[in-house]
């Protein structure tokens, strides 16, 4: 329909049918516009049209939502202008008002007026503001721990408000409540899952504090700090070789060595099968020291350069002990036997915590229910209710509902997909045809832009996707990649590349930054030398 000159990835996100679909698009690699243009050649396929009110199109703003509707609008009428006669356009152009164009809460809010009577609830509901949800949350809290103190024979509480409160203060406890109560809404079953979480802490004595999942996460970060550091040396070897001094390089050279093997022994097959991966490890970082640099003398110094970048390696060596002091005292400051009776000691605080939780969410929820107002959070949550049953085996499956919304919706579209949760993408199983074998989800989005994980976003659902998922044409799970920028020029497009190389990871960002990922100019423009702007010059970090 367009005239515009796609590049054979994108005019493949733009074609491809039957299958569900990740497009990993960079920043300016026109993710909106292959969006845009792949509606419209669906609606208007004239050998298999789909009505554009059996595509739901979700968005991550409401702004999003009327742009994204506002080109379709503009794509239709044009498309109309060159076929004034055509039928099928015209009953696209008429059908737009009716479509799914929205976020997943305003789907979800659609989902919940039309079928309130499934979850019984108020159909007048309306959704509270933010100020008077930071009320309802701040009475609810209040009355919660006034009944708290009030209790009898009540030590775990008061335990918890002296470990983690201190000095008669109870913020901090009530800060920790509110804090888990909106990190526990983004599973698709908090209740759940704080308990399963909970119970996670009575750990056997004599297990490897490696196999628990904080172990897991503080290994992951030992070996951050380890990479960072490897690195920072590597750095600071490199200036002193081409400043040629020569008297630090054994020192440098030496520590640089150490953490290297540090790095690669945490990461060896042989430590990964042992039984005591923590106290192996632990036992590697303990064995790391650090020489003392010899003395420069003035004689030494061919120039104040010189003095400087020696200065500028001691800074970059004190920086590796800093990162060094952190790994021992906060990443591992004991050993496997003494980390797991920590666990166990802290079972009793955070069972209080969770039970706090639990009662914080129940009295927050009678405040609701009696003022009729539902948030954002109840949106999903009553959403899934409505869109989910459970088998005979108790495993959850879609719905009655859930299967009418699967019949109606003929492809589900998902912009800024990085930024879902579980319960939304709970939610876009069971209205999709994924599980009836059909796959019908085109997902668009950018690891590299998940700035939400303090709203609960897991771009950890777009990396498992990114990973499992084949490049391959064919097959009914598959992936682009766009990641040729068209906003930018070249030397912009080489300093970001520069930059996400040196941090991103797979344990850092979730994926290695690699010649796959790094972006390509997509647009040459003109000489900025020849322009009147004020950048343009060379590449500087």
């Amino acid at each position: 329909m367009s005239e515009t000159r796609w590049t054979l990835e994108q005019l493949d996100a733009i074609t491809a049918r039957d299958c569900s679909l990740l497009v990993a698009a960079a920043a300016g690699a026109g993710k909106t516009a292959v969006l845009t243009e792949r509606v419209i050649r669906k609606i208007t396929d004239p050998n298999d049209p789909v009505d554009i009110d059996r595509l739901l199109i979700v968005t991550f703003t409401n702004a999003a939502a009327s742009e994204m509707r506002e080109r379709i609008a503009s794509a239709i009428s044009e498309a109309l202008d060159r076929d004034p006669g055509s039928r099928l356009i015209q009953r696209q152009m008429a059908l737009l008002g009716k479509a799914s164009i929205m976020t997943i809460h305003s789907f979800c809010m659609d989902v919940v007026r039309a079928n309130f009577q499934a979850i019984d609830i108020d159909p007048n509901f309306r959704i509270a503001d933010e100020t008077e949800s930071t009320l309802m949350k701040l009475e609810a809290l209040e009355e919660l721990f006034e009944e708290q103190y009030e209790k009898e024979d009540n030590r775990d509480f008061f335990d918890l408000l002296e470990s983690y409160g201190g000095n008669r203060d109870d913020q901090t406890v009530m800060n920790m409540v509110l804090d888990l109560y909106d990190f526990v809404r983004s599973s698709p079953w908090p209740e759940k899952w704080l308990t399963e979480k909970t119970e996670a802490l009575k750990v056997p004595e004599g297990t490897d504090f490696a196999s628990t999942v904080w172990g897991k996460v503080l290994l992951d970060s030992v070996r951050i700090e380890t990479a960072g550091i490897v690195h920072m040396l590597e750095q600071a070897i490199r200036m002193l070789e081409t400043a040629g001094i020569e008297k630090y390089l054994p020192v440098f050279r030496e520590d640089l060595s150490a953490f290297e093997n540090l790095g690669r022994f945490i990461d060896s097959k042989t430590i990964q099968k042992s039984s005591d991966i923590w106290d192996s490890v632990y036992d590697a970082v303990g064995s790391i020291g650090f020489s003392n640099l010899p003395r420069l003398l003035k004689k030494d110094y061919e120039s104040e350069q010189m003095e400087e970048i020696a200065e500028q390696a001691k800074k970059i060596r004190d920086s590796v002990k800093a990162r060094m002091k952190k790994i021992r005292e906060k990443l591992m400051p004991s050993p496997s036997a003494e980390c797991v009776s920590e666990l166990g000691s802290a079972y009793p605080a955070i069972r209080t915590l969770a039970s706090l939780v639990s009662g914080f969410s129940a009295r927050y929820d009678e405040k609701k229910r009696k003022k009729s107002v539902l948030d954002f959070s109840d949106l999903e949550h009553y959403c899934l209710r409505i869109l989910s049953a459970a088998d005979n085996e108790g495993n959850m499956v879609p719905s009655d509902i859930a299967l009418r919304y699967r019949e109606r919706f003929s492809e589900i579209m998902v912009d800024e997909y990085q930024d879902s949760n579980l319960v939304q993408e709970t939610i876009i199983n069971l209205i999709s045809r994924v599980q009836a074998g059909k796959p019908n989800i085109f997902m668009v989005g950018d690891v590299k832009q998940s700035i939400y994980r303090f709203r609960q976003a897991r771009p950890e659902l777009f990396m498992d996707k990114y990973n499992r998922y084949p490049a391959g044409k064919g097959g009914p799970f598959r992936k682009i990649l766009l990641y040729k920028n068209f906003r930018s020029r070249k030397n912009v497009v080489d300093s970001v590349n520069y930059i996400f190389g040196q941090i991103m990871s797979k344990s850092a960002g979730e994926l290695d930054y690699t010649v796959e990922e790094a972006l390509n100019p997509g647009a040459s423009y003109p000489d900025p030398e020849n322009e009147n702007v004020v950048c343009g010059g060379m590449t500087e970090i």
